[in-house]
């Protein structure tokens, strides 16, 4: 499965090209903080509709949605790089969630329907997207620098289109469509699946947004630069990409309901000491430990959907995971500003403690059939 990571790594290394040195640039556009939250909110809202565009994944067939997924990024990367006003990006930035709904719901179901050990091949697959996470942001800021936005935009576009022309070598498999699949896991599996969607999906997508904006406030507070934030950053994904590449054949032999718990610890156990971190290297390795569980909690959650569903459902099943990941990075900001503003960092990251404890708890109390190891 090494042309998946390999597409996977051009995805997010084309997506992170552009996506975090955006603010700067719309900035320069003299836009608001509210018109760049805009933007931003437009792409993660859009993540909200996964599971129709899953099922229509399982209709069209997986390679397919992978194709369509890279021209179409290909496409609106070349139409950006000449966006000029604050609502042409918001329009393009949904597209592209739109897009991203397509692209993650096709490559997540075809790697796990093809992978006998799926959490390990899910975990592989995060490890590419992490890799990406790290390189994308530095070179996008140097030729931003050197040439401008529109060049990113353009690398984006051509990335796109080798994405787009490696998928053509993706083997097409007998993917038949129907319904049958993921209703008889809906039915089967309700109350392990709502667990593991709240833990794997909805919690992970809020810590996922607590990361994102709490930990660069929570730095600037102390007095660290933006540069030192980027560096905060890059320390986090890189013991991301280490963990999912040693982690993943671990999981699969710790079974579902440990590997899930190990996870939300790894989650929230930081939290409670972020509080106490003065220094970069402190605060890089507390949010690379927390960015570790959310990255393989929501990738066991996958892998648990993709044992229970067949290839037939398995992209509906991702897109209901991914789904409410989106609706916790989209409530999790709202949430975390108000507590911040209204109490302190303090208070927010032990309340971020505080919830994984009652996740791990539930996860210790509720029963489990079906357990795979």
């Amino acid at each position: 499965m090494k042309l998946p990571a390999l597409l996977q790594f051009l995805y997010s290394f084309g997506f992170n090209l552009v996506y975090r040195t955006l603010p700067a640039f719309l900035a320069t556009l003299s836009a608001s903080a509210v018109q760049i939250s805009l933007v931003h909110t437009a792409y993660n809202g859009a993540g909200i509709l996964k599971v129709p565009f899953g099922a229509a994944v399982d209709r069209l067939g997986k390679k397919r949605g992978i194709l369509i997924s890279f021209l179409a990024i290909s496409l609106l990367a070349g139409v950006l790089s000449v966006a000029t006003t604050i609502p042409q990006f918001i329009l393009l930035f949904f597209l592209l969630g739109l897009t991203a709904n397509v692209y993650y719901s096709s490559i997540n179901a075809l790697v796990a329907d093809r992978s006998r050990n799926k959490t390990a091949a899910l975990f592989r697959l995060e490890s590419a997207y992490q890799l990406g996470f790290v390189l994308g942001p530095l070179l996008g800021g140097a030729l931003a620098l050197r040439w401008g936005m529109a060049a990113a935009f353009w690398a984006w576009a051509i990335l796109g289109a080798a994405g787009f022309l490696l998928s053509m070598c993706l083997p097409a498999g007998g993917e038949p469509a129907g319904k049958r699949g993921m209703l008889a896991f809906l039915r089967s599996q309700r109350g392990p699946l709502l667990l593991v969607l709240g833990i794997g999906g909805l919690f992970t997508g809020f810590i996922q947004s607590v990361l994102d904006l709490a930990i660069p406030l929570y730095a600037t507070s102390l007095g660290m630069d933006i540069a030192q934030v980027g560096m905060l950053f890059a320390g986090a994904a890189i013991l991301t990409v280490v963990s999912m590449l040693l982690l993943g054949s671990r999981m699969d032999r710790w079974g579902e309901r440990r590997s899930l718990a190990v996870m939300v610890l790894c989650m929230g156990l930081p939290f409670l000491f972020l509080p106490f971190a003065r220094d970069l290297v402190s605060l890089a390795i507390l949010a690379g430990i927390s960015s570790v569980g959310r990255a393989a909690g929501l990738n066991i959650a996958r892998a648990f959907i993709a044992r229970r569903v067949g290839p037939a459902e398995s992209a509906t099943g991702m897109g209901a995971c991914d789904t409410l990941q989106y609706a916790g990075r989209v409530a999790g900001p709202l949430a975390a500003g108000a507590v911040i503003e209204i109490l302190s960092f303090a208070a927010l990251f032990w309340g971020v403690a505080a919830v994984a404890l009652l996740g791990l708890a539930a996860l210790a109390a509720f029963p489990w059939r079906g357990e795979h190891a």
